[in-house]
């Protein structure tokens, strides 16, 4: 069954009759965990992922820094509903896709907060320099300047959750899938067959 990869046997055409349990298998479980797709979807999910990165990144681009966290939220969610739809279109595992399609956000996210950081401390020396003060809390741009980087500060938190709980999310549903050992056992009607072609074998 594993080798054919069907349920069905290849001389009476009859399905098997398996058992599912759970088993320890962290070699399989990893293999799962980091395993590809190579089908004909494989492209579909690429483009649509460099879509989702590049419409990210220009978003962000023009965004105010305070919406940062509303931005992330929507495209998360939105990541999350289409994957699922794609799933039940394609009749795919989506476990790999919400990965993807989360790390085409969150990189031009993190990116573009990068950036902000950057620009939010030259501006800050420019600033000191321009009134040749110190860069201390004296100087009356430092709350400007310091609650701008509080608000990056939050977004990228926010940002950092939701990977983490999408990765453990993932990493618990593929316990599931992976986890789990499947035999084969005796079917009843075989059994009663093989007793009945006993019994008549004894009778005579």
């Amino acid at each position: 069954m594993q080798t054919k990869g069907s349920d069905d046997c290849e001389i009476c055409k009859k399905t098997f009759s398996k058992e599912e349990h759970c088993s320890f298998e962290p070699r399989k479980y990893c293999i799962g965990c980091f395993a590809c797709s190579t089908d004909n979807t494989l492209v579909l999910t690429a483009v649509s992922t460099l879509w989702i990165t590049v419409v990210m990144g220009a978003i962000l681009s023009f965004s105010d820094m305070s919406k940062y966290i509303l931005i992330v939220s929507i495209a998360n969610v939105s990541a999350m509903v289409c994957a699922i739809g794609w799933g039940i279109s394609y009749r795919k595992r989506i476990h790999n896709v919400i990965l993807y399609w989360k790390m085409a956000v969150s990189i031009p996210f993190m990116a573009t907060c990068l950036v902000q950081y950057m620009s939010i401390e030259n501006d800050c020396e420019n600033s000191c320099r321009a009134f040749a003060l110190a860069c201390t809390s004296m100087c009356p741009y430092f709350g400007v300047f310091t609650t701008l980087e509080d608000q990056l500060d939050k977004a990228i938190l926010f940002d950092t959750m939701n990977i983490f709980i999408i990765l453990a999310v993932r990493g618990i549903a593929l316990c599931f899938i992976y986890m789990r050992n499947v035999t084969l056992r005796d079917r009843p009607d075989d059994m009663e067959r093989l007793l009945d072609e006993d019994n008549e074998e004894g009778l005579c």
